[in-house]
């Protein structure tokens, strides 16, 4: 995997990162989206969304309890949230295999339960730096581009 890492003074910043990666997709890439607690996961989210022409990020929040958010955009976007999740097995009740297979890009906050069995074409991890800061790096599976 390729890897690029991008330091983030600034929400702002981590959205116009995360726009320049949307505006680069090709329509059938996985993100997975790593961070603690209020890193920035969805504030990249937000950007990716803007790159992939989704034009009302406001409705671009965190799927926490709804588990799945879904945008219109170049492609179809979905945004899944499992950090409420207890099993693997739990991931058929928000048809998660349909949603991983569908045309469209899928971006999945809290991964760690998928490890070994689903692989992205981005995995992204996002670093607390600073109150406002972060580090984010990112991997780039060889067939995404990643030039950002």
């Amino acid at each position: 995997m390729d890897r690029r890492v991008f330091n983030s003074r600034s929400p702002e910043e981590t959205i116009r990162w995360g726009r320049k990666l949307g505006a680069e997709l090709a329509g059938r890439e996985h993100i997975f989206l790593r961070g603690d607690i209020g890193s920035g996961k969805t504030v990249l989210a937000k950007g990716i969304c803007l790159g992939l022409g989704v034009e009302d990020t406001h409705i671009v929040t965190s799927p926490t309890f709804t588990l799945v958010h879904e945008y219109n955009g170049r492609y179809p976007v979905y945004h899944l949230d499992l950090f409420r999740l207890q099993h693997t097995r739990d991931l058929e009740s928000i048809g998660f295999d349909e949603i991983y297979e569908a045309e469209g890009i899928v971006m999945i906050e809290w991964p760690e339960m998928l490890e070994g069995i689903y692989h992205p074409d981005i995995d992204i991890e996002i670093f607390y730096e600073g109150e406002c800061a972060r580090r984010i790096v990112a991997a780039f599976r060889e067939t995404v581009r990643g030039d950002h």
